[in-house]
């Protein structure tokens, strides 16, 4: 993870979460020392890469088991794995608080949106769609359904909750516009009602605008940070920076490849 155009030897991966720190030391690509604190011992990280993920999240596993050289992709898919085949218990402090209702509220959202119901099959190890009395195998259904399907199975397991740190990368990839904004509003309600902390990566300008309009909608403006990459060092690395109060700087960088192509196309109408 060290960045080989930068001639300092050693770099680190910092987070600081409500005082209590993360962090790691790196060389060469290589983690020289880990320092979780507190936070291993209650936090449950689990890292959605793509709703694919579903149709060889066996096969993945089993590689995980059968050899010796352990990759980080096999060990994110085991974590995944485990939190989507088994069930979590409410403790009774959360059940007295009616947090059943909020898990029930949220899947109820789901069911209207793919019209149908995604599920672990504990008898064949399998996952399934359930729709209209139709049972429907993972393989065969759209990713977009997929898409909410893991995070509906996710709290069906009662596996988001206020220790968990839900990770997913570019979900839009999967998901038609309409649907990526609903997929927005499902993940500030899981943010706001269940305190799951989420590390969201996109680059699309439906999904990001949406996250910006349910986060006033809902109430949750401090919640919710928006962050974008510029360069430094001469193009050699990256800054990461905080624009939750410009997030123009995000859509003006979205909008580029659609200003090349009304410049190519002026050129081509220009020619006729």
């Amino acid at each position: 993870m060290g960045n080989v155009f930068l001639k300092k030897e050693e770099s680190y991966v910092k987070l600081d979460e409500k005082g209590e720190i993360i962090e790691i030391n790196i060389e060469n690509s290589n983690i020289l020392k880990v320092n979780y604190g507190k936070i291993k011992e209650k936090n449950n990280a689990i890292y959605i890469e793509s709703p694919l993920i579903l149709d060889y999240i066996e096969e993945i596993c089993q590689n995980f088991q059968n050899f010796i050289s352990i990759t980080d992709k096999n060990y994110r898919a085991k974590i995944l794995k485990k939190a989507l085949e088994n069930e979590k218990k409410i403790d009774i402090l959360d059940a007295v608080l009616g947090k059943e209702e909020l898990y029930k509220d949220l899947l109820e959202r789901i069911h209207k949106i793919i019209l149908g119901e995604f599920e672990y099959n504990k008898s064949n190890k399998d996952f399934i769609y359930r729709k209209q009395g139709y049972t429907f195998d993972k393989k065969n259904v759209a990713t977009g359904i997929k898409s909410f399907g893991i995070i509906e199975i996710l709290l069906k397991n009662k596996q988001l909750d206020g220790n968990t740190i839900l990770i997913i990368d570019e979900p839009e990839v999967h998901l038609h516009p309409k649907w990526q904004i609903k997929y927005a509003e499902i993940l500030i309600l899981i943010s706001k009602e269940l305190g799951v902390k989420i590390l969201l990566n996109s680059h699309s300008p439906y999904l990001i605008r949406a996250m910006e309009v349910y986060r006033k909608n809902y109430d949750y403006e401090e919640n919710i940070k928006f962050y974008t990459l510029t360069d430094c060092t001469e193009g050699k690395s990256k800054k990461i920076v905080d624009v939750t109060n410009n997030l123009n700087q995000i859509f003006d960088k979205l909008i580029e490849p659609y200003e090349i192509l009304r410049e190519v196309d002026k050129r081509y109408s220009d020619d006729e």
